[in-house]
């Protein structure tokens, strides 16, 4: 429009303010009222499935931890291995994530705002 003779000078003008602020309008508009209508929606929660399976998964892993343990013990080329610090280290890599099973909805979405 800018460029089209046939179209007045303070049309092209007139236009161009008015496009201008239709966009940043509308981003003033999305950036105030996005969170709210996130909240209103309730896509800022985490779903009670979505925990159930976090549990379980825990729980999954800590049972296939102890049954590799078993199996790795009963290997006779492993008997020199320290044990008691081979299952801490293990315990400890799952237990970095375990206490997320058992936190409140509202501490698990400050921590999935964080990563």
């Amino acid at each position: 429009v800018y460029r089209i003779p046939h179209v007045g000078r303070a049309q092209r003008r007139d236009f161009l303010v008015q496009t201008a602020g239709i966009v940043v309008g509308t981003l003033l508009i999305n950036g105030f009222f996005t969170k709210n209508l996130a909240h209103y929606l309730r896509l800022d929660q985490v779903s009670d499935a979505k925990l159930i399976r976090y549990r379980s998964a825990i729980r999954i892993l800590k049972e296939s931890l102890q049954d590799c343990l078993v199996e790795l013990k009963d290997n006779p080329t492993l008997t020199d291995a320290n044990w008691f610090v081979v299952k801490k280290i293990a315990v400890n890599v799952i237990d970095k994530d375990v206490h997320l099973a058992n936190i409140s909805r509202k501490d698990f979405r400050e921590m999935a705002r964080v990563t």
